[in-house]
């Protein structure tokens, strides 16, 4: 198939139907469903839409969520912003780090859960898979270019060397360069003392003391949905402010209610509790065998000193995936020494950045800077924690 008859365009999430995005039944990521993003657009931001591509008749080949981001926005959103500050932390970045300030607005590929990537439809394959993929690299940058964009992005997809996608947006001129890394937990042990056993000595033996610590003190309740309830919300709010990236509880509540009412099926909650209200909870959402892990919340003072953290985000998890026959548990990016040294492995997540007016030297050396820093860093992290 050629591109004849292929159109791209930009709609409002809103408008376009369920079904349409649930004919591109090839999605990479929870995080890329409509039903998530339908519900989680506003953390992105006040913008997240859906860039489609379709055949002649009107069928859906491919969908990617697009955003545009101004300066001063969700800085885990900006592929600008991340772009610079994996810059400024390689050697001698500063300098061209600083001139990235003049390429926004960007329009970039993003969902909320900070993933990238394209839905597609399962009948898409041969020269017509490339057709359309240059169709959505089209539709992209003709959307930046009616917001006045100085650049295209695809922000946090996985690398695929030699990669579809990867390959065409190199070809036109997008820059790519690791800025993240995906952690993911693979399921492939019978039972917890099976995954204990493939820990190194230290290791084994420091989880079995958490897990003891834990435990004296704690009792977790495994639920779905029904335990999303309010009262959770000022122990959400405090790891958030903790991080740097408060939100109210007001807001929270309202999210709860939206989760409860359309993503009830995927929730899965690991409930604290020590004879009276919840201590502490680690939210996540079950789908297509894989746990994707969301959202934690601490009362502080009460669970000092128990481990609270890597019970519930860790080892009740495992625990619940090993009796449920899931394959893997998906822990998106950060905290990358203590999710690689409890069983994670690595998936390098890059940025692709296309800009739309002639950039100066000082653009190419900063995506080079960034993506061999980010690179280094990442192998050092595998070497300890082979």
């Amino acid at each position: 198939m050629g591109d004849a008859g292929l159109t791209a365009g930009v709609e409002r999430l809103a408008d376009v139907a369920p079904g349409d995005w649930g004919a591109l039944s090839c999605c990479p990521s929870y995080y890329l469903t409509h039903e998530w993003m339908s519900v989680m657009a506003p953390t992105v931001g006040s913008d997240l839409r859906a860039l489609l591509v379709r055949d002649r008749s009107g069928a859906p080949l491919l969908g990617a969520p697009v955003t545009t981001v101004a300066a001063g926005g969700d800085a885990m959103y900006d592929p600008l912003g991340v772009l610079a500050r994996a810059c400024r932390d390689a050697e001698g970045g500063e300098p061209a780090a600083a001139g990235l300030a003049g390429l926004y607005p960007v329009v970039t590929v993003v969902a909320p859960g900070f993933v990238s990537g394209v839905c597609e439809a399962a009948s898409l394959g041969g020269p017509g898979a490339d057709a359309a993929t240059g169709a959505l690299l089209d539709g992209l940058e003709r959307e930046a270019r009616s917001r006045g964009a100085g650049a295209a992005a695809f922000l946090y997809l996985p690398e695929e060397p030699g990669g579809r996608l990867d390959r065409l947006a190199a070809a036109r001129g997008y820059r790519p360069a690791v800025v993240a890394a995906r952690c993911v937990l693979q399921v492939v042990w019978p039972t917890f003392e099976d995954y204990l056993g493939a820990r190194t000595r230290t290791r084994r033996k420091s989880i079995r003391a958490e897990a003891e610590r834990f435990r004296e003190r704690f009792e977790v309740e495994v639920t779905g949905v029904e335990g999303l309830t309010d009262e959770l919300a000022p122990l959400h709010a405090a790891w958030r402010a903790k991080q740097g990236r408060p939100v109210p509880e007001a807001a929270l509540v309202r999210q709860y209610a939206a989760i409860r009412e359309r993503l009830g099926p995927a929730v899965r909650l690991f409930v604290a509790r020590d004879g009276g209200p919840p201590a502490a909870f680690a939210q996540f959402y079950e789908h297509g065998g894989t746990l994707y892990s969301r959202a934690v919340g601490f009362d502080y003072e009460r669970v000092a000193g128990r481990f609270a953290y890597f019970n519930l985000l860790f080892y009740e998890p495992l625990r619940h995936a090993i009796a449920h026959g899931l394959r893997a548990v998906d822990y998106s990016m950060e905290a990358y020494e203590a999710k690689m040294g409890r069983g994670c492995t690595l998936q390098h997540l890059l940025v692709h950045l296309k800009p739309l007016a002639p950039v100066e030297p000082w653009f190419d050396e900063c995506v080079r800077r960034a993506d061999r820093g980010r690179r280094e860093g990442f192998r050092r992290l595998r070497e300890l924690h082979p």
